[in-house]
């Protein structure tokens, strides 16, 4: 059994997120137990909640960060089965609100995600994202978005 707890960690400071090309910013802080064994996904179990604030993220080099602004989240391990319980974020170029689930497969990338959510956009947000929100199948604002698929190839919807 693996128990965790982090204040105010910088997160741009890990090398391993860098390496995985996530290129986060911002000071993170969490909670959670966690039982993972090293052959049985769905033996796998337990729960995080976390926190962050002055979130960014590096959408393409060259180009101003996204503003996250300050994130929670909840979230439960269960059966090879990860359900985001609540996951918020506002303060920031964008608000998002959503939850949902990710089937994990043996294979990480093939794992399936069904994951709702509601995006609004900030003026400052619209003058940074520009082009990119015409991308989006429906304006912000407009309904839920749906995130389907597996990690390696995820659909917007």
């Amino acid at each position: 059994v693996l128990s965790f707890r982090g204040v105010d960690l910088h997160v741009e400071k890990y090398p391993a997120l860098r390496a995985m090309g996530v290129n986060l910013h911002g000071i993170i802080s969490g909670n959670g137990d966690a039982y993972v064994t090293r052959t049985n996904i769905f033996a796998d179990h337990g729960e995080a909640h976390v926190g962050a604030s002055g979130a960014s993220y590096q959408i393409f080099p060259g180009m101003k960060p996204l503003l996250l602004g300050d994130i929670t989240a909840s979230v439960q391990l269960e059966q090879g089965k990860v359900t985001i319980e609540q996951m918020d974020s506002h303060g920031g170029d964008l608000s998002i609100s959503g939850r949902g689930v990710i089937q994990l497969q043996p294979d990480l990338p093939y794992s399936e995600i069904a994951i709702k959510f509601d995006l609004s956009v900030t003026p400052a947000g619209r003058e940074r994202l520009g082009i990119l929100l015409n991308f989006l199948p429906h304006p912000p604002n407009a309904g839920p978005y749906f995130l389907s698929g597996t990690l390696a190839f995820p659909r917007l919807s």
